[in-house]
């Protein structure tokens, strides 16, 4: 009993590679639909909920976040540079486009092995026909050449055909351009989210100049404590030596005023004594 069904007949390794090409450019292009459908759909309310928050930070608002959302702002808040954007990049979105990097490849290499696969069969079939005149001494009919022809022309209608729904697929559902978008709408999230969480750090209270003294350690004094004591000391000291050199310049003035005074008082005294 032939499984086989007649138009893959015959079959061959040829037939069987493009059977396979056909296989996965059937799954590869279901795929990049049903992958577009709901990627375009995720971004749609994934960015919406990123326009929320801005909006929500403009006008001072509270509301939970959703973990997209949660991320992005943390890892603002640690390092708003443009490598944390880069680090951000690379965590979150890129390990998400793997499968779509995937599809693309597939695709690109079905549309480009699938032909030459065709082009084998094509070849092969007209040795096949070449044989068949060389191995047949009396007239060669055209029931002789209907099965090596026949290969020639299905294999060469399959590589193409394979090849004509991998390239317009590729075209006509744009993965890429969703990738770019999306690359659009984080970079210019960041910046917004980056200027207004700026605005909610409270500024760090700067630390004092003079070093406080602090209670000794193990017993032992601080060195601080025991510098400023020293300074005090010395500051005392000069001062009272400054203190003690004035007051001796100024006894001596005293002491001559005070002598003035007083031998004036006896002149005085004297011109009225009633003898003189």
């Amino acid at each position: 009993m032939n499984l086989i069904p007649e138009f893959l007949q015959p079959f061959g390794p040829i037939m069987a590679s493009l059977i396979v090409c056909w296989l996965f450019a059937f799954s590869l292009t279901l795929h990049r639909l049903t992958g577009y459908v709901q990627r375009r759909h995720v971004l749609r309310g994934r960015w919406h909920q990123v326009a929320l928050k801005i909006s929500n930070l403009k006008d001072g608002v509270v509301q939970q976040d959703t973990l997209f959302v949660q991320t992005l702002c943390e890892t603002i808040r640690r390092d708003p540079s443009d490598a944390g954007l880069k680090r951000f990049f690379h965590g979150m979105i890129r390990p998400q486009r793997q499968a779509d990097f995937w599809n693309e490849r597939g695709l690109s290499v079905l549309g480009s092995v699938a032909p030459l696969l065709g082009l084998a069969g094509t070849c092969w079939g007209i040795l096949l026909t070449f044989d068949s005149f060389a191995g047949q001494a009396a007239v060669v009919t055209l029931k002789d050449l209907a099965g090596p022809f026949s290969i020639a022309l299905r294999t060469t209608l399959f590589g193409v055909g394979c090849a004509a729904l991998c390239l317009p697929v590729r075209s006509l559902i744009p993965l890429f351009e969703l990738h770019r978008q999306e690359d659009v709408e984080l970079e210019s999230s960041w910046r917004q989210l980056r200027k207004l969480l700026r605005t909610e750090r409270k500024p760090k209270p700067r630390k004092p100049r003079h070093v406080a003294p602090h209670a000794p350690h193990n017993g032992k004094p601080n060195p601080n404590e025991k510098r400023q004591q020293q300074v005090t000391q010395r500051d005392e000291a000069a001062h009272d030596l400054v203190f003690a050199a004035v007051a001796g310049r100024e006894q001596p003035v005293a002491q001559a005023s005070n002598d003035s005074k007083r031998t004036s008082q006896s002149g005085d005294d004297i011109h009225e004594l009633p003898f003189v």
